[in-house]
């Protein structure tokens, strides 16, 4: 019983003590600079995973990471529920290059793979770095 009071007595001081260290700027923020600025923020690749083969007539399907480390051989069905670029399509257009947007495996079979082509060139004409060459 005695440990109970002494956690009562502990939680009641702190919820006293809380509100009066906010009132008077008791808090401070870690990770900005002097003049109260987020620092900078810094840009991250994400690997993603590209087509690099597919098998019509074995029904499979193999990506591989961006970064080359990675390859994965997938199988797929009819009940494969595939879109290439937002809308529904056919495994018969898939093609290598494609990048995977987001995909679902159960038991190494594809339930549902989304696709987008990724274009030889950008906006500007400049070739695009995210061409799997």
């Amino acid at each position: 019983m005695k440990k109970v009071y002494w956690m009562l007595l502990v939680l009641g001081l702190v919820c006293g003590l809380a509100p009066a260290a906010l009132a008077k700027g008791g808090v401070r923020v870690v990770g900005r600079g002097n003049n109260n600025t987020l620092p900078a923020p810094t840009q991250k690749t994400t690997a993603y995973w590209t087509v690099d083969a597919i098998d019509q007539e074995a029904k499979s399907i193999t990506l591989t990471k961006s970064d080359g480390k990675d390859s994965q051989k997938y199988k797929f069905s009819a009940m494969t529920k595939i879109s290439i670029n937002g809308q529904a399509d056919k495994a018969e257009n898939i093609q290598a290059g494609m990048k995977a947007e987001n995909m679902m495996v159960s038991a190494g079979t594809l339930s549902t793979l989304s696709l987008v082509k990724v274009k030889d060139t950008d906006g500007d004409g400049k070739k695009n770095k995210n061409k799997n060459n």
